[in-house]
């Protein structure tokens, strides 16, 4: 499985964010990836209730609104990989008895939108200048029945019938694969290629953080 050098489906869509989006958290941001839409909020640290307090660390809330409807197992499953991604980020153990925070807002969902909603996350850490061991950057891509990859798929893409559907999550030390959530059937070779796809386009990820900061900061 090859990847044609500045074809479209080796490209991110373009990132557009906005930070402390909402005057009432701590931190928060607005993150689009193409039409990809997702708010992210954070509080804290902050006083916790005694039943949840933890004597050693901090206690990680996560919250996840679907756009419309109540929350079901989907919304379960983002607010476990948002929560496992926030205690790799997080230093908690710096905040003990106290709580922190994260509430995601679904706002349009056109595709990777794990991803999008990862990366809105880190950027309301950013925001709520919580202190953080790495910052994390996360890529999906898809593999079609003619075995091409497109990194960041639209929901069309993700619609049909794919052979693999990948998340990608990097830390920004030295890129490596914290996490990586995956369906479908797929080779050897073909994971190999999609991580190295995804790790590449992990650096415009990064990259954005910088921009979106210094816009912030000037």
């Amino acid at each position: 499985m090859m990847l044609p050098t500045g074809s479209e489906q080796c490209q991110l869509r373009k990132m557009l964010g906005e930070l402390s989006r909402l005057s009432q958290p701590d931190g928060s941001a607005m993150l689009c990836q193409g039409t990809s839409t997702s708010l992210a909020a954070v509080y804290g640290p902050r006083d916790v209730r005694i039943s949840k307090e933890l004597v050693d660390r901090a206690t990680m809330d996560i919250v996840y609104k679907p756009k419309t409807g109540l929350p079901g197992n989907d919304a379960r499953f983002l607010e476990r990989i948002i929560r496992s991604t926030c205690e790799n980020m997080i230093l908690v153990k710096q905040h003990p008895r106290t709580s922190i925070d994260v509430i995601v807002q679904e706002m349009q969902d056109s595709g990777s939108y794990l991803s999008c909603c990862l990366n809105a996350v880190t950027l309301a850490l950013l925001d709520a200048c919580l202190p953080l061991k790495y910052t994390v950057a996360a890529v999906t891509c898809i593999i079609n029945r003619e075995g091409e990859l497109h990194l960041d798929p639209t929901k069309s893409q993700e619609a049909e019938l794919n052979q693999a559907h990948m998340t990608f999550v990097f830390d920004s030390i030295d890129r490596n694969v914290i996490a990586c959530y995956a369906q479908g059937c797929y080779t050897t070779q073909q994971y190999h290629t999609c991580l190295m796809a995804c790790q590449a386009a992990s650096k415009e990820v990064f990259s954005y953080y910088r921009e979106a900061l210094t816009k912030k900061l000037t």
